[in-house]
């Protein structure tokens, strides 16, 4: 959940990163404060925001976090189970007593609490229910960060009881005393009117705003036009949320009280130091009259154990798609964003993915993509692989490596695409390569209807519109490969992930999308951008944008100019739309999770050695 002022744009974001200095936290809205105490406030008057001497108050620290702890996935809510994959919890001991912890995830959505600005990792302030903020600790473990709960949650009067790989949390009913309705400039406002703090979830469902409460509801029958749905001590209320606005929801005290306010600058201004080396941001960032709501992972390279990698689907082949956020837990990965094309239909890549000097899918088209090595070198650049077979005195260069992207003449598979290739198109011609030597010609029929394996110590070759191959490569003869990278500084980084257009390049906007071969439709098209990019220093950015104030995302050269405006000096544009997803400790933190498109590949971020 967001504070409740609006957030004014950094026009100077640039200089803002490059300083060194350490900003005072930004607590949101919780009513106005005096000497200690809340007063009720008007949830009406838009003028709840703390001053910047209130924001300075000092913070209750809970608990100090120790060394080991157990983990599991398996949460119960007063007799529910959560089965979201943000939904962890920890247990370890320290000082001869259990603690436990709740992921940030869980706590921001499980129980609605407002995760607050910190430049400490192991520091994370909160706001629910409460006249001021509470720090939590916070420790990393694997691919989430805990918030220890344990006095915080006896303190209001919750029963935390781990029961083996689950832990069953029973929290006090509150009543649901009053909804009421405003309008703002920036559109409707819900106050809901409670007899005591309570847990709250909420979800988009495209134009509906989900609001699940643990409370039973005392509401007037009829007293309001909103879908609401009350069962024992469970409440469904469903909202309709404006075309253009999400929801930014807070909570104030005294009584106690959600507000949600549906406005299209709904992204509060945050910075969150959420592990050593990586500092979770967002803010609009204007360009003109536009205001972009973005949001990204700063990452420090030289930070000892983190790491980046590029993520396929699935482990043994290249065909399939997943949501992100399922394969960024697969790979047990703290963070990640969306990677490159692929086909929908055929769910096949259609660009670079090299993982650990290993080529999962090639490259297409010289399209810009970006390749590392965990020493810290990166090269931005459009990459071309060049591969070529030859036979006595014929030679014969490769359109593509390990890709669904369809050209005449001859393609090449390995077992990295998986232990066997179906045809693509009609006609195709398979050649098995083992030792150096054909071992086999496979005809395929229409395009679907045949399967070609793929040898574990050799590859496929994949002839199409060109039958003078098969007289050309009889049963027996012998090939040779060559393969090299252009630039060819892309032959010694083991990491690569290729989309494009390239972005930027020693701090110079290189877009040229038409010469990387996307189409004119594609090249003008207002769309949700990813893209990855590095600091003059060196630091790297992981960048989501969505849909501006008022209209649609932006073009490829407003996304270039918001990444040169973050400062990226070296940048690519990675695949956008409803791919762009945007995942931290398990959890879609740059659009409504049910809006979030399956995608082929992705660049996950590690904290130790994946």
């Amino acid at each position: 959940m967001g504070s409740e002022s609006a957030n004014s744009d950094n026009s100077e974001l640039a200089a803002e990163l490059a300083k060194a200095s350490e900003k005072p936290a930004n607590f949101g809205s919780m009513g106005s404060v005096s000497n200690g105490s809340v007063s009720n406030g008007s949830e009406f008057t838009g003028s709840e925001s703390l001053s910047e001497a209130d924001s300075l108050l000092p913070l209750s620290v809970i608990a100090q976090v120790a060394a080991g702890a157990e983990t599991s996935t398996q949460i119960t809510v007063n007799g529910r189970s959560i089965p979201n994959s943000w939904a962890s919890w920890a247990r370890w001991s320290e000082n001869g007593q259990t603690r436990i912890g709740l992921s940030d995830g869980a706590i921001a959505q499980l129980v609605g609490a407002d995760l607050l600005d910190t430049n400490a990792p192991d520091r994370q302030p909160i706001q629910w229910f409460s006249p001021m903020p509470v720090t939590l600790a916070a420790r990393q473990i694997g691919a989430f960060r805990y918030l220890d709960i344990t006095d915080w949650a006896r303190d209001r009067g919750w029963q935390l009881r781990p029961n083996g790989s689950t832990l069953d949390i029973t929290a006090a009913v509150s009543t649901l005393r009053a909804l009421r309705q405003g309008n703002q400039a920036w559109g409707p406002r819900y106050v809901l009117d409670f007899d005591r703090p309570t847990a709250v979830q909420l979800e988009e469902d495209g134009s509906t705003l989900i609001v699940a409460l643990d409370a039973r509801s005392a509401l007037p029958p009829n007293s309001s036009t909103l879908d609401i749905t009350a069962a024992g001590n469970r409440t469904i209320i469903r909202i309709p949320i404006p075309s253009g606005s999400r929801p930014r929801a807070f909570t104030l005290v005294q009584p106690d009280r959600l507000v949600i306010d549906l406005r299209p600058d709904w992204l509060p201004s945050r910075s969150i130091a959420w592990a050593n080396g990586l500092t979770w941001r967002q803010q609009y960032l204007s360009l003109g009259s536009a205001r972009f709501p973005v949001q990204w992972l700063e990452l420090n390279p030289r930070q000892p154990g983190l790491r980046l990698r590029p993520l396929p689907p699935n482990a043994a082949g290249q065909t399939g798609i997943a949501p992100l956020v399922q394969t960024i837990r697969q790979w047990e990965a703290p963070a990640g964003i969306n990677g490159g094309y692929f086909n929908r239909n055929t769910q096949l890549p259609l660009g670079a993915l090299r993982r650990d000097g290993r080529w999962l899918s090639g490259p297409i088209l010289g399209r810009g993509a970006v390749g590392w090595n965990d020493a810290g070198q990166f090269l931005f650049d459009r990459l071309q692989l060049r591969e070529q077979i030859s036979a006595g005195s014929q030679n014969w260069t490769l359109t593509t490596l390990n890709s669904g992207y369809i050209q005449g003449g001859i393609a090449r598979y390995t077992s990295d695409w998986g232990s066997s290739y179906k045809t693509l198109s009609d006609g195709e011609l398979g050649i098995l390569v083992q030792g150096d030597r054909v071992a086999q010609q496979l005809t395929g029929g229409t395009a679907g209807s045949s399967n070609f394996p793929i040898p574990a110590n050799g590859y496929l070759l994949v002839a199409r519109s060109l039958s003078s191959v098969a007289a050309a490569l009889p049963v027996g003869t012998t090939v040779r490969l060559q393969s090299s990278s252009n630039p060819s500084g892309f032959d010694g980084l083991p990491q690569i992930v290729a989309a494009g257009p390239l972005m930027l390049q020693n701090g110079q906007i290189v877009l040229d999308a038409k010469r990387e071969g996307f189409s004119d439709a594609f090249i003008v098209e207002l769309a949700a951008r990813s893209g990855f990019g590095q600091m003059a220093d060196g630091r790297l950015l992981v960048v989501a944008v969505q849909n501006r104030v008022g209209g649609r995302g932006p073009s490829l050269s407003e996304m270039a100019q918001l990444m040169r405006q973050m400062g990226i000096v070296n940048g690519v544009n990675l695949d956008g739309g409803s791919s762009t997803t945007l995942v931290v400790g398990g959890r879609i933190v740059d659009r409504p999770s049910r809006s979030a498109a399956r995608v082929h590949g992705a660049l996950g971020i590690f904290l130790n050695s994946p």
